[in-house]
């Protein structure tokens, strides 16, 4: 009887392992939530169960349909949580300021 392909996570010396069955299907640093994040959201997209994912994870299944769903909608970069103070200035203000520099203006 062939082996059931059982979703395990493996953490030890900062590393985390991701294995499906037998295969290594993710590894990333402990503290590397974006890389967590991008491999839950993979997973659930490759088939494997919402709840299967959450409970291997340490997360609610409500957590991860809210991350699938910002990846949906905006992509990989909705998965990386901004650390930090929120920059004062926008893209479009700094590049502004950038080309005022270059031209001898600031």
């Amino acid at each position: 009887m062939p082996e059931l392909a059982v979703l395990r996570l493996h953490a030890s010396d900062g590393q985390v392992l991701v294995t499906w069955g037998r295969t290594l299907v993710y590894r990333y640093e402990a503290e590397d939530l974006g890389m967590r994040n991008l491999a839950i959201v993979a997973l659930t997209d490759a088939g494997r169960r919402v709840d299967e994912v959450a409970a291997v994870f340490g997360l609610t299944a409500t957590y991860v349909s809210i991350m699938r769903g910002k990846a949906r909608r905006h992509g990989s970069a909705a998965l990386v949580a901004r650390r930090g103070r929120p920059p004062k200035l926008s893209d479009r203000q700094v590049t502004r300021a950038r080309g005022g520099a270059g031209q001898g203006g600031a």
